[in-house]
């Protein structure tokens, strides 16, 4: 209850899967995001949001949020 959904791939996944017990905000942190991005995640998360991660190479990365955008997606 009250934490929503994280999907990540590659190092990310590492980091955050210790990120519920470790900070969700800090393992963000860790790996280059912004603090305030970082609590604005955690919140999303908390109100049982879900966030992905993933990798994409710049060509592809129109078409991905495309996909995302039309599967309900709202923050890139």
């Amino acid at each position: 209850p009250g934490l929503g959904m994280i999907a990540a791939a590659g190092p990310i996944a590492g980091l955050l899967s210790g990120a519920v017990t470790g900070g969700i905000v800090g393992a963000m942190i860790d790996l280059g995001i912004p603090q305030e991005k970082s609590e604005e995640y955690e919140q999303d998360i908390k109100e049982g949001n879900t966030l992905w991660s993933m990798e994409v190479e710049e060509e592809h990365a129109e078409s991905v949020r495309q996909i995302l955008r039309e599967c309900g997606a709202h923050k890139f």
